[in-house]
């Protein structure tokens, strides 16, 4: 009833429900589109690394590179991840362990939030 009176339409306003937008493949990732604006998406992946660096492609892009994206190891090593997005969906990372450069597989959860 609301989305027919306008009710979260306006500014200022609070989003009516149908103003969010669900998307996902179970236990890959999840998420959601708020308001047609923003967008928040979470999910576990696997990366190759080579010498510390590797490439990751989100499953869902994003309007510009400047969106936010947090990683966290969940493999049998113990990894400290940087991230640093550079284009709509994809995402330079950076892992060491000890000092050392990854090499191989990394494991990880991920959180990215950004405009869309």
């Amino acid at each position: 009833e609301a989305a027919k009176r306008g009710v979260g339409a306006g500014v200022n306003q609070l989003p009516d429900m149908g103003m969010f937008t669900m998307y996902g493949t179970l236990n890959v990732f999840s998420a959601i589109n708020i308001a047609g604006k923003k967008r928040v998406m979470e999910g576990s992946a696997t990366v190759s690394m080579s010498n510390g660096v590797g490439t990751f492609t989100l499953p869902l892009a994003f309007a510009a590179e400047g969106f936010t994206f947090i990683a966290q190891d969940i493999g049998q090593g113990v990894y400290t991840l940087s991230c640093q997005p550079y284009n709509t969906n994809k995402v330079t990372m950076y892992a060491k362990s000890a000092g050392v450069d990854a090499n191989g597989v990394i494991y990880f959860k991920f959180l990215a939030m950004g405009s869309i």
